[in-house]
């Protein structure tokens, strides 16, 4: 697995750090946003690529899309911005790509139009998911809920 991050935004680094926590075993390399196009070279390797961006409107974006063979690929979005969210999510379905998960993260404070402010816990565990639910869907792994007889196993009688 991938994951590719394309800000220099702080807070979409601290998302991306997240979404590699929720899937950190199936995560092989991480690539900065000017690191991608030079590393893949139109071949993508990997069977699944989480995607952070302060926005998915960037020049460079597009051309990833465009030059890259994301045919039978699953992928994860997080964003600050939603504004191209659903436009990226069509553009990787008509290259025959799978969006698996994809989350808008609001920062909170500042100025939220901007994208400034910070995101808050509940932000944070969005963006881990997205890497959980991307590992899932690509070990067949499902989540597992611990059986209450299991968990108070150890208390006192």
């Amino acid at each position: 697995m991938l994951l590719i991050t394309f800000s220099d935004n702080p807070e979409v680094r601290k998302a991306a750090s997240a979404a590699f926590e929720g899937a950190k075993d199936l995560i092989t390399t991480h690539l900065l946003e000017e690191q991608v196009l030079a590393r893949t070279g139109g071949t993508m390797v990997y069977d699944g690529v989480i995607i952070g961006a302060e926005s998915f409107s960037k020049k460079n974006f597009s051309k990833l899309i465009e030059t890259t063979d994301w045919a039978g690929k699953k992928i994860g979005l997080f964003a600050l911005d939603d504004k191209n969210l659903e436009k990226t999510k069509k553009a990787f379905a008509s290259k025959n790509a799978q969006v698996i998960s994809a989350v808008t993260l609001k920062p909170e404070g500042g100025l939220p139009f901007l994208k400034k402010g910070e995101l808050s816990e509940g932000q944070i565990a969005r963006a881990k998911a997205v890497g959980e639910r991307l590992g899932r869907v690509l070990t067949g792994k499902r989540p597992t809920q611990v059986k209450e007889k299991e968990r108070i196993s150890g208390y006192k009688k």
